[in-house]
């Protein structure tokens, strides 16, 4: 007689391990497990039963089960989803490392010294105090195939340091770096950072990309976004600040008119004004002093409707 897909355990586990073992029953027709979109690695332990180690990653976290058929396509009402408290002391290893900046569409900005070619790469970060050894983790494009690329052994990372792996699809380069069996997607993808247990240490999701623009984590901190200058191998630079939207300013006084606005220091800000939001032209141009930044204009220098905006560089 043909099981249900079941977990045994509770919906709601509390562990002090940094993982824990769930077991369960299956169709026959199931060949594979998901948890939360990533293929794993099950023991059968007789045809209809399975065991999977599963690696704890956060304090507290739901996780959603998925029986997978061998068509490779969900089993219907075959889910369950289970949450995991970890009251452990331990760090979680995988937290130290993220994916801290790329480049999908590299014409002219960065040289491969293996071959002398403009390749796609990935930059890793270690934000911890400690080196960290990557020996067994994995890199990867697509979720469903977690398992694409493996860190060999004695592979590491330094104290706050940098990581460069070239995604070429050339993994047979010698040399000094990383060579991965699969390039960036322009058009836009997902990167993935897993670590030997299989947990997901960092993922980024990117859409269309522009040629020699790298995308990146802004000082090395925060969400991914495109970044002002690629700097691979050290901490990222300021993202690139798009002009601000244009505000129409109607005035209704003989009075000079005053806007203000606040400035960073170390940024160069630009002001520009128009009157039918095709043509700019540049009135003002400051640095920021983490100060307000003033703009005064008077009514004989404009028109009764006029649009500014401002645009920032670093």
């Amino acid at each position: 007689m043909d099981d249900e897909f079941s977990v045994t355990q509770l919906n709601e586990i509390q562990t002090d391990e940094l993982t824990v073992t769930l077991a369960g029953t299956a169709p026959l027709r199931m060949r594979s497990l998901q948890v939360n979109g990533v293929p794993q690695q099950l023991e059968w332990k007789q045809l209809t039963r399975w065991q999977l180690v599963l690696p704890v990653e956060a304090t507290r976290k739901s996780y959603t089960l998925t029986a997978i058929a061998g068509d490779g396509q969900p089993i219907e009402d075959a889910t369950q989803s289970i949450e995991v408290s970890y009251t452990g002391d331990e760090s979680f290893p995988h937290e130290s490392v993220q994916i801290n900046e790329w480049m999908a569409s590299n014409d002219t900005t960065l040289k491969d010294s293996a071959d002398g070619d403009f390749e796609d790469w990935i930059e890793l970060h270690n934000r911890s105090e400690l080196p960290v050894n990557l020996s067994g983790w994995w890199l990867t494009d697509d979720k469903t195939s977690p398992r694409k690329w493996q860190f060999p052994e004695g592979a590491t990372i330094p104290t706050r340091g940098y990581l460069l792996i070239w995604a070429d699809d050339e993994p047979l380069q010698t040399g000094d770096e990383f060579h991965m069996p699969f390039k960036l997607t322009a058009n836009g993808e997902s990167i993935l950072l897993f670590d030997p247990e299989g947990r997901l240490a960092d993922e980024v999701t990117f859409g269309e990309q522009k040629p020699d623009v790298a995308m990146g984590r802004s000082a090395d901190k925060g969400v991914p976004t495109a970044l002002a200058k690629a700097t691979p191998g050290a901490k990222n630079e300021s993202e690139i600040v798009s002009p601000t939207k244009p505000i129409q300013l109607v005035f209704v006084s003989e009075k000079p008119f005053t806007f203000t606005f606040h400035g960073v220091d170390g940024m160069k800000y630009i002001i520009e004004q128009s009157t039918d939001l095709r043509s700019w032209r540049e009135v003002q141009t400051t640095n920021g002093k983490d100060d307000l930044i003033r703009h005064t204009v008077l009514l004989g220098q404009v028109e009764t409707a006029t649009f500014f905006r401002v645009s920032v560089q670093n």
